[in-house]
């Protein structure tokens, strides 16, 4: 699955394929959860270059680095921002960061807590729900300060392969 999207200057995202345009607005999950090797920037940290306030509500003119952003930065789209999901499974709504990453399993859905337990309460839940079946993914779901996988989810017939090859 490649995802068809571009960006403008002012870091609205839109999905050539849904019709879906996005923006951050005041979401900074993946400037906390992200590594960024090209500032040293490790997971888990809130990014050095957010404004100061950015946490509680940020939208792209909050980083202080914007213009000149890492490449990293600049090439890194949650699922939410890419055009799944509604309005309501923005990460910093649902609480849960979810995004694409290749494994060893193939493409799949990453997610990781914004607060604890935030994949476990009812908007976490449906946003998971949602954004696996829109992107027909599996999503592996980690524990919010190791990042290891506490637990896997996804559309049923992909859950079933998933058994059938003994990886669950």
């Amino acid at each position: 699955m490649l995802l068809n999207i571009i960006t403008d200057e002012q870091g609205v995202v839109q999905n050539l394929d849904k019709g879906v345009t996005r923006d951050c607005g005041n979401c900074v999950a993946c400037c906390i959860w992200s590594r960024v090797k090209e500032i040293n920037k490790p997971e888990l940290t809130p990014c050095q270059y957010l404004k100061k306030g950015a946490i509680e509500g940020k939208n792209c003119q909050n980083c202080t680095i914007y213009e000149t952003e890492p490449q990293a930065c600049k090439d890194y789209f949650c699922a939410w921002i890419a055009g799944y999901g509604e309005e309501e499974d923005q990460p910093n709504r649902c609480g849960v960061l979810i995004d694409p990453q290749i494994t060893e399993f193939g493409l799949v859905l990453f997610a990781r807590d914004m607060w604890k337990g935030a994949s476990k309460m009812d908007m976490g839940k449906k946003a998971i729900k949602r954004i696996s079946e829109e992107m027909n993914l599996i999503v592996l779901i980690a524990d919010e300060k190791s990042l290891k996988i506490k637990r896997i989810e996804g559309p049923d017939e992909l859950m079933k392969g998933f058994k059938k090859k003994k990886w669950l």
